[in-house]
């Protein structure tokens, strides 16, 4: 079976596309969309770009194509094979990633 090689055994190409959305939450209320669990643009880009260095130093530089941090793009999937296998994590995550010491701005209070 096919799945039971990896990538790098394989020696296929590999795609790395920043994606921000993935923290979006959609307001059951208001239907509008936030991004307030995405990691701040002028963060998350030396993140990205160190991700990208370390996929580098692990596998063929050669084999691997990148999108621009923060651009708009056109992604598109074909998948080969029966098997589409979608990778989840619990909804709820175990530690907010951007804690916030007053959750309550209006009321001037704080944590402590």
């Amino acid at each position: 079976k096919p799945w039971r090689r990896n990538v790098k055994q394989m020696g296929y190409g590999v795609l790395l596309v920043s994606q921000f959305t993935l923290y979006g939450r959609v307001s059951r209320k208001k239907g509008t969309l936030n991004y307030e669990g995405a990691m701040p643009p002028a963060r998350a880009a030396p993140m990205y770009e160190f991700f990208k260095e370390k996929v580098a130093e692990l596998y063929d530089a050669d084999k691997i194509e990148d999108g621009r941090f923060g651009e708009m793009m056109q992604v598109s999937l074909q998948n080969d094979g029966p098997v589409t296998l979608v990778l989840e994590q619990d909804a709820e995550p175990t530690q907010d990633p951007n804690p916030n010491p007053n959750p309550n701005p209006q009321s001037g209070e704080t944590k402590g």
